[in-house]
């Protein structure tokens, strides 16, 4: 079940309403409430008519063709895709018929780029795991998808996220009615928006759009407004609050931040700047909590015999390797404290740089040492660790590394 599916749909039908146009809305409709829906749509169109149609929910790809799912779908057996293709709409299907209708200007939105509510572990694949495949749209018409190829769109930007829209819905609603906004530079300042805020929480996402329009459309046709250069215009203080809106209840640094250097001069940027302060402030404190493990190394007088080594788990997150490469850390025998984020056999090194790539993407200077130069620790193994030099230091970082890494622990280091 998605959550801003449905507050997805209301709140773009009452922006179009506002901006003029006639909108039919219908919320979690059965295959025939959705046919129903399209045959009195069809009905109403008349030649060089301006036509949008946006769909929130469930989408599925099976042979290169992209389906939208109705509320009442039958779950299928395993591979049984021919089900599934007769009792959903097939938005190849959609894209044409309004064509043949000789709408002028044809608009389509589809957040549907979610996970594959039919995959199902141990069976044969029904469709694609996750996101729409990328279409060739008859000329006249702009497609405009929530995520790119093969990409997941985020119902949401983790479980605080209070906004009643998706965080496609959100970006692209603050674009609507900026004056003179041609439909495809919306569309790039939307995909830049959403890919930024979705990689602050460690997600890929970078919306996609088919443009075969022949005739530039702005939602809110005229010269763009002249601003005051002393203060953002309303529309970008509609932007900045959305935005803000979209990270206040995330303990994200690096997403604040993004809010902030965005929009410098906007009341809700100096809030987002505000929070990110606070949250830097409160990991400088020294904070005294329960962890895992504390492990205290001596310095190599002579080196122990070596431990059996410590059996590791699978890395918990699904993240693409990083390009940073192993480093030797080596701080001869000075000891100080370090929050480890993950040790990984050296057989896995992509493990090791994705880890490391994915603590960077959320803030944190982390890197990888070489376990071979570590007195009492296993050799053949790379730990990506943060410093924190002194042991009360090392564990007010210790809740923020664990919340995003999940395995966090203290060690004390050379």
């Amino acid at each position: 079940k998605l959550q801003k599916a449905v507050g997805d749909a209301t709140a773009i039908a009452e922006k179009l309403q506002g901006l003029g146009f006639i909108v039919t809305k219908s919320l979690n409709p059965d295959r025939r409430g959705l046919n129903l829906a399209l045959t009195n749509l069809y009905r109403a169109i008349e030649p060089g008519d301006t036509v949008l149609i946006h769909y929130s929910g469930h989408g599925i790809e099976i042979d290169k063709q992209n389906f939208l799912l109705p509320a009442d779908i039958p779950n299928p057996e395993s591979g049984d895709s021919e089900l599934l293709k007769s009792e959903s709409l097939p938005l190849s299907t959609l894209v044409d018929t309004v064509k043949e209708k000789g709408a002028g200007v044809r608009i389509f939105i589809i957040d549907a780029c979610r996970d594959n509510p039919f995959a199902k572990a141990g069976k044969r694949a029904l469709g694609t795991t996750r996101g729409l495949a990328a279409v060739e749209p008859p000329q006249g018409s702009f497609i405009m998808y929530s995520a790119g190829t093969g990409q997941s769109a985020l119902d949401r930007l983790n479980e605080n996220d209070s906004s009643p829209t998706s965080v496609y819905t959100r970006i692209l609603l603050s674009r609507f009615d900026r004056k003179g906004l041609a439909l495809r530079d919306l569309a790039a300042d939307v995909r830049k928006e959403v890919a930024g805020l979705a990689k602050s929480v460690g997600h890929e996402q970078s919306p996609a759009y088919y443009d075969e329009m022949t005739v530039d459309f702005s939602f809110l046709p005229g010269e763009p407004a002249k601003t005051d250069t002393s203060a953002p215009p309303q529309n970008d203080q509609d932007e900045a609050r959305q935005a803000w809106e979209s990270v206040k209840d995330l303990n994200s640094i690096a997403a604040l931040e993004i809010v902030a250097s965005r929009y410098p001069t906007s009341v809700f940027g100096e809030m987002a700047k505000s929070r990110a302060a606070e949250l830097k402030a409160a990991q400088a404190t020294p904070i005294v909590k329960p962890v895992k493990e504390v492990i205290t190394l001596a310095p190599p007088k002579p080196k122990p015999p070596k431990p059996k080594p410590i059996p590791q788990t699978e890395d918990q997150a699904s993240l693409e390797s990083g390009d940073a490469q192993p480093e030797d850390v080596s701080r001869g025998t000075r000891l100080r404290w370090v929050v480890i984020l993950g040790s990984f056999p050296k057989t896995q090194k992509a493990k090791a740089n994705a880890r490391l790539s994915a603590a960077r993407n959320f803030g944190i200077d982390a890197l990888i040492i070489d376990t071979d130069n570590y007195a009492g620790l296993a050799d053949g193994y790379y730990s990506v660790v943060i410093s924190g030099g002194s042991r009360n230091n090392a564990l007010s970082l210790l809740p923020n590394a664990r919340a995003f890494r999940g395995d966090a622990y203290v060690k004390l280091s050379q």
